[in-house]
């Protein structure tokens, strides 16, 4: 007989935070110096609602509907009481900057699953969509007068469609499935400055910029586990994508294209010792995208000195993990170890550079970043009403 199943939820946040702060800056090249007396104001309300159905027409054939809507607002008012010194005459300014963060956003994904054989035999598709639509407006003011203004909005879209099929093979499990991804946004920004002989507003180009990003992803993965032993499990796969990125962007009169194969092979060994001892041992192959607050090329002014933007020629990281584990889990201890080694290429990180008397920063693509270190924990319950845990971890980074 046929079942269907509804849930609803929704829930909502408001915070309101005063942040006090002080800023020491020098700039070694020119020996000037920035002390900065800062007082903030952030106002966050967020509401989120989602629905959904469950849809199980037979004991074989699963309908699944999920819709989301978030709608979140940020203000953020800042007050700064910026003293200069350098190799002109000591100055100081007071500024205010008005920012506010409004975004809506819609998630909805719809899933079918079909189970030949309950826990052997099994398919699935799953299509989701997501948009937002992002607006920010901003304003600067010294001196208690407006100097400056600044318009943005960017409208991320995310689709991606993935079968999976599942099946007994042998003594194992043997998995595959395929996947299409589809991302983009269009971001524009125009800051506009106040020209004093006209009180007209003027668009500023060098503060201003605009991108068109899209990105197409498919892919494709095989994975097998099984048991060597009773006491020796695995599990073995492999991933293959292909991504293909477009930029353009008027404004720097920038029309762009990339693309690159990722091979990702993983592989899990658990090794159950004894009845308290276990050890595992996992390799794996990752990429990670950079997010659209890194790809944004909109210039966010901090202060009058301090310009933080993002880089849409960014590309991705490619991490290799290694990770070596084992427990002992008895009665009144339990213990947890781990070694690691990770090693990735096309690292993002923000840096900080000088632009004539501005200070930039902004993300780049590093080289490498490697981090390699053991942790370990122990727990130890002495009596029903007392336990005790102890950690370390001890690692080298470069």
């Amino acid at each position: 007989r046929a079942r269907w199943g509804m849930r609803i939820n929704y829930n909502g946040k408001y915070e309101r935070d005063h942040i006090d702060s002080q800023l020491h800056r020098r700039i070694k090249q020119s020996g000037s110096t920035l002390d900065q007396i800062v007082a903030a104001t952030k106002k966050t309300a967020v509401h989120n609602a989602g629905i959904n159905l469950n849809f199980k027409a037979t004991e074989k054939d699963i309908l699944t509907l999920d819709f989301k809507a978030i709608f979140p607002r940020m203000n953020n008012f800042q007050n700064f009481d910026n003293r200069y010194a350098g190799t002109e005459a000591p100055s100081s300014k007071f500024r205010q900057t008005d920012i506010t963060f409004n975004r809506e956003t819609f998630e909805s994904s719809l899933a079918y699953r079909h189970v030949f054989d309950p826990g052997k035999k099994e398919i699935s598709v799953v299509g989701s969509v997501s948009s937002i639509t992002g607006h920010r407006p901003s304003y600067y003011y010294e001196e208690g007068v407006m100097g400056q203004k600044s318009v943005s909005g960017g409208h991320p879209f995310n689709a991606s469609l993935q079968s999976d099929y599942l099946t007994v093979l042998g003594k194992g499990k043997f998995e595959t499935g395929i996947k299409m991804t589809y991302r983009q946004n269009n971001i524009d920004h125009k800051m506009y400055e106040l020209d004093p002989a006209t009180g007209q507003w003027e668009l500023s180009v060098p503060l201003s910029n605009d991108l068109r990003h899209r990105e197409y992803i498919p892919a494709a993965y095989a994975m097998y586990s099984s048991k060597f032993a009773a006491s020796l499990s695995y599990k073995a796969g492999l991933r293959a994508e292909y991504s293909y990125v477009t930029l353009h962007s008027d404004m720097q009169r920038l029309d762009d294209h990339s693309d690159c194969w990722f091979i990702s092979p993983n592989f899990v060994l658990n090794w159950k010792i004894s009845q308290p001892w276990s050890m595992a041992f996992a390799l794996s192959r990752r990429i990670s995208r950079p997010s659209y607050p890194q790809l944004n090329p909109y210039i966010n002014l901090i202060d009058n000195q301090t310009y933080e933007t993002g880089n849409m020629h960014l590309k991705p990281e490619k991490s290799n993990k290694l990770d070596l584990g084992y427990s002992y889990s008895g009665r009144k201890v339990k213990v947890n170890g781990n070694a690691y080694f990770n090693y990735t290429t096309d690292y993002i990180n923000q840096v900080a550079y000088m632009d004539k008397d501005i200070l930039v920063m902004t993300y780049v693509n590093g080289d490498m970043f490697l981090t390699a270190g053991i942790d370990h924990s122990i727990r130890l319950d002495f009596l029903r009403w007392f336990s005790m845990d102890i950690s370390t971890d001890t690692y080298y980074t470069r």
